[in-house]
């Protein structure tokens, strides 16, 4: 199962559903108690989850290798009548600790938020451990080049690299107006230094690195979070090396609106033309 999948169970029930789910739990829990009511009916697990606004994968971390996502996805979705002793305490535990009293309204307001992440967007706790390997992949140095006083300075200092030297050419081309590494604020504190901003509609990040794809992806990643949550209405693009890991080509898929690799220029310089002429 890929490191990062989106919470299935999630994507399919709906929210009627859950609703008819947790008042069923709730029932239960009062009439044969809590560890009793997660034993023998284990697809509470999933309101019990999302009460603690967990997605799956940090469920799954949070019961300490109890239990693993396949698993879960089979109780979630109730293809499961029993669940072990051992995982049924530790949840009942944790539920308790938390002091969480599975609210209705907090799980539905859970439930949209995960639904509403489509391709593009990373939950928070996915988003928290971009910015740690951002954190711990970068300099200090390098982070101040981001930030406010920086960025102007990488403005200036920053020379076209050979691909962006390609697309400048193919804006000009097609008599598009941009700004090359131009500042875009993303608050009181940071402005990052985007490679492309074009017609103040689309933002394209350009990469040519060979190595430590992964991380630079999600390093890029990163950054386009920071970029929609500030500035929702840009698209924004990637133009990535064909040799992109796939780990590293999915992370940029679920956070840029569109990515081109540089054997699909030409789908690119289409989809620019499409974008203008809609303007």
């Amino acid at each position: 199962m890929p490191a990062r999948v989106k919470d299935e169970v999630v994507q399919m029930i709906e929210e009627k559903d859950l609703l008819e789910l947790v008042e069923r739990t709730r029932s239960l829990i009062h009439e044969e108690g809590l560890e009793e009511t997660i034993q023998k009916f284990p697809q509470s697990i999933l309101a019990i989850r999302l009460s603690l606004s967990k997605s799956q994968k940090g469920f799954t971390k949070l019961l300490g290798g109890l239990l693993t996502q396949p698993i879960l996805i089979k109780h979630e979705r109730g293809e499961t009548k029993w669940m072990t002793r051992p995982l049924a305490k530790k949840v009942s535990e944790i539920l308790t600790k938390e002091k969480s009293h599975l609210d209705p309204q907090k799980i539905v307001k859970v439930f949209r938020k995960f639904r509403g992440m489509q391709k593009g967007h990373l939950t928070s706790e996915e988003a928290r451990q971009l910015q740690k390997i951002w954190m711990k992949k970068t300099t200090k140095e390098q982070r101040k080049l981001w930030g406010k006083a920086g960025a102007e300075v990488a403005t200036k200092r920053a020379r076209a690299t050979f691909l962006e030297s390609k697309i400048s050419k193919l804006l000009e081309k097609l008599k598009i107006s941009f700004k090359i590494h131009e500042r875009l604020k993303i608050d009181d504190k940071l402005a990052l230094s985007v490679d492309f901003l074009v017609e103040e509609k689309v933002v394209i990040e350009v990469t040519e690195k060979q190595h430590g794809l992964t991380v630079h992806a999600q390093a890029l990643a990163f950054r386009a979070i920071q970029i929609k949550q500030k500035h929702p209405k840009l698209i924004t693009v990637c133009i990535i090396p064909e040799k992109m890991t796939p780990v590293g080509t999915e992370v940029l898929k679920r956070t840029f609106d569109k990515v081109f690799s540089t054997t699909t220029l030409s789908d690119f310089e289409s989809f620019l033309q499409n974008i203008t002429s809609s303007t």
